[in-house]
C-alpha cells in the first residue's frame, strides 16, 4: 500500500532513476513519402497498398519490417502478394523488383525514373490479414484494424522523413479513426516520420465514440462491440486517467497540438485468442471479453504514456524493424507499470 505522498517521493527517484538508465526517443525530421491504402477487398482480407517514394540515386530498398507489437519476430512478409514498382511520369514501364530476402526488396529506377523535381515511383502490393487483437491486423465484412507497421513497407535509409497515409474505398458507413494529424483529404493522416506512422494504429468501420476532457487532455475512445455499457467503461477511464494524470503531475507532452490520446477497445467473445492490450505514443489498442476486463487493462496500458513510450530503454532505441533487440530492462518497463496499474486500480 502507498499513499499519494509516497507515490510522490517514489516517481522523484524514478525520474532520477530514469534519466541515468533510459533515453527519451529521438524526434524525427522531414520529407515525403505517402500511402494508399485499399480496403475495398474485405472478403479476401486483403490491404492493397500503393506506396509513392520521391526519386533519390539509382535504386531504392524498401522492406517489411520483421516484427511489430509483440516482443517477437514474426515475419510478416509471407503475408504480401504480386509486388511491383513502376516510375509515377511513365506507369506504363514497369520498373525491375528483386527480393533480397525474405523481407527486403530492391528496385532499380531507370528511363524518366532519376532525381529531379517531383520525379517519383510506385510500389504497389498487396497484404493479406485477418487476425484479431490489438498485436495483429484484421480486415474482413466486419470492420477493419491496421497495426501499420504490419502492413506498410518502408525505406529503411528514410524512416525520418514526413509520411502521409489515405484509406480508400471503404465500404458503406465506415469511418476512420487514429491519432495523427488529418491530412487534406477524407481519411487522410500525415506523420512526422514512417517510426510515428506505424505507431498509430487505426480502426476502419461503424464503431461507437465517446469523448471525454480531463486534467487538460482530450480523450477519444473507439468502441467496437456488440454489447457494452457505455456509462461503466467511460466513469472507469475517467477516474483511471483522472489518478495517473494527477500521479504524474498533468499530461505528458502529446506530439499532437490538439494533445489528444485515444484508447482503441475491441470487446467481446471473439477476441478469445487476441485479448490484452498494446500500447502506442498517443493511444492504446485493447482488446478483452467484457467492459470491466477492458477498462482493467486500461489502468495498465495508460501508464505507458508515461514508462516506456517516453522512458525508454537505451536498448530499444532506434528501433530495429529485422531483428529482435534484447533489453534486461523490462522489470522496470513492464513492472513498474503493473505495479502502478494496480494503485490506480
Amino acid at each position: 500500500m502507498i499513499d499519494a505522498s509516497g507515490a510522490k517521493r517514489v516517481l522523484r527517484i524514478w525520474a532520477l532513476v530514469a534519466a541515468t538508465l533510459f533515453g527519451i526517443a529521438a524526434q524525427p525530421a522531414c520529407a515525403t513519402i505517402s500511402y494508399r491504402v485499399s480496403l475495398g477487398s474485405p472478403d479476401q482480407h486483403l490491404f492493397h497498398v500503393e506506396m509513392t517514394i520521391p526519386v533519390e540515386g539509382k535504386e531504392v530498398v524498401t522492406a517489411l519490417p520483421a516484427w511489430n507489437a509483440l516482443y517477437q519476430v514474426r515475419d510478416f512478409s509471407y503475408r504480401v502478394r504480386e509486388v511491383s514498382a513502376a516510375c509515377s511520369a511513365s506507369a506504363a514501364v514497369p520498373l525491375q523488383t528483386r527480393l533480397l530476402d525474405k523481407d527486403t526488396w530492391r528496385i532499380s529506377l531507370a528511363g524518366p525514373c532519376q532525381p529531379g523535381d517531383h520525379n517519383s515511383f510506385e510500389i504497389r502490393y498487396s497484404i493479406q490479414w485477418d487476425d484479431s487483437g490489438p498485436f495483429n491486423s484484421q480486415l474482413n465484412d466486419h470492420h477493419a484494424f491496421m497495426n501499420l507497421g504490419e502492413i506498410l513497407m518502408y525505406v529503411p535509409a528514410r524512416r525520418a522523413e514526413d509520411t502521409s497515409v489515405t484509406f480508400e474505398d471503404l465500404p458503406a458507413g465506415w469511418r476512420t479513426a487514429v491519432e495523427l494529424e488529418r491530412g487534406g483529404a477524407a481519411n487522410a493522416y500525415d506523420a512526422a516520420s514512417y517510426d510515428a506512422l506505424v505507431d498509430a494504429p487505426v480502426e476502419a468501420g461503424e464503431f461507437d465514440e465517446f469523448r471525454f476532457m480531463e486534467s487538460g487532455a482530450r480523450f477519444r475512445v473507439i468502441v467496437d462491440a456488440a454489447d457494452w455499457k457505455k456509462e461503466v467503461l467511460e466513469g472507469a477511464l475517467e477516474r483511471i486517467t483522472r489518478y495517473e494524470l494527477k500521479l504524474m503531475g498533468g499530461p505528458p507532452p502529446f506530439d499532437l497540438p490538439s494533445r489528444g490520446y485515444t484508447f482503441f477497445f475491441h470487446i467481446g467473445p471473439y477476441e478469445d485468442q487476441g485479448g490484452g492490450g498494446m500500447e502506442h505514443r498517443n493511444s492504446t489498442a485493447i482488446a478483452a471479453t467484457s467492459v470491466e476486463a477492458a477498462a482493467a487493462i486500461a489502468a495498465h496500458e495508460f501508464f505507458h504514456v508515461w514508462n516506456v513510450k517516453r522512458i525508454r530503454p537505451r536498448t530499444l532505441e532506434p528501433v530495429d524493424y529485422t531483428k529482435e533487440q534484447y533489453t534486461r530492462a523490462l522489470w522496470f518497463a513492464e513492472g513498474v507499470t503493473s505495479c502502478y496499474a494496480s494503485f490506480a486500480l
